[in-house]
């Protein structure tokens, strides 16, 4: 690709919105596994471990979708950040 073909160029963090939608998942998914493990020891003070797996399946029901939308919300945050040049008339770098 030539330089004369380039029309459009973006300063910033557009069209991520799918990115921050995942890191936000990850860190939703994180949480989730923090919680079930603090409610895991929790229980197994108490001698009632058999419900250990619904505390992470609680956690991940809540925690990973609310993730993912913080996610898409910071991502349209830095998706209007950002700064399009249009170079329909041409241009050249000095």
């Amino acid at each position: 690709m030539t330089y004369s073909e380039i029309e459009i160029f973006y300063h910033g963090e557009a069209k991520r919105i799918g990115h921050y939608a995942l890191k936000g998942m990850k860190y939703g998914a994180l949480t989730a596994f923090l919680y079930g493990s603090g409610w895991t020891i929790f229980m197994a003070m108490d001698d009632s471990i058999e419900y250990a797996p619904l505390a992470y399946m609680c956690g991940a029901a809540v925690f990973i979708p609310s993730g993912a939308l913080l996610g898409y919300l910071q991502g349209l945050s830095k998706n209007k950040k950002a700064t399009e040049y249009i170079f329909a008339t041409g241009w050249e770098i000095l």
